[in-house]
């Protein structure tokens, strides 16, 4: 096996950097929250990513077996005599839209927000929940 040097020469560095820069900056960023769905015997369990948000800035709506979660991340104001040397961090409006099956319990779907993360749970109908069948 051949081991490679990947040592970057310095001199090369900043061009590299540049180069990289001037490509992301062309780059559309997008507010798009990572999310979870867990499906369990009784319910489904939905959680979203959405740090650095409060619960004021999120809607959940439920129609047509569709849940959508909308919200914006606001960005901050920031001073015009401050140089940037890194602008990461993702802000803008998002909309996520999830089909639910239809056996689910619409009017006890329930959301909590906690330390950035949203969880909706959605209960199973009781025709939806497993049962067992006695063999007469």
């Amino acid at each position: 096996m051949t081991l490679i040097n990947r040592r970057i020469n310095n001199e090369l560095m900043p061009s590299l950097n540049e180069v990289f820069e001037s490509f992301l900056s062309d780059v559309p960023s997008r507010m798009n929250p990572r999310m979870d769905l867990e499906e369990t015997s009784t319910q489904y369990n939905l959680r979203l990513e959405l740090p650095g948000m409060s619960k004021e800035n999120v809607q959940i709506s439920f129609e047509d077996s569709m849940l959508v979660v909308n919200g914006e991340k606001k960005e901050p104001v920031r001073q015009k005599e401050n140089r940037y040397h890194y602008s990461e961090i993702v802000y803008g409006k998002f909309s996520r839209a999830i089909k639910v099956p239809t056996n689910v319990e619409s009017d006890k779907i329930s959301a909590n927000f906690e330390n950035g993360i949203l969880t909706i749970t959605i209960p199973k109908s009781e025709q939806a929940k497993p049962r067992k069948i006695e063999i007469l």
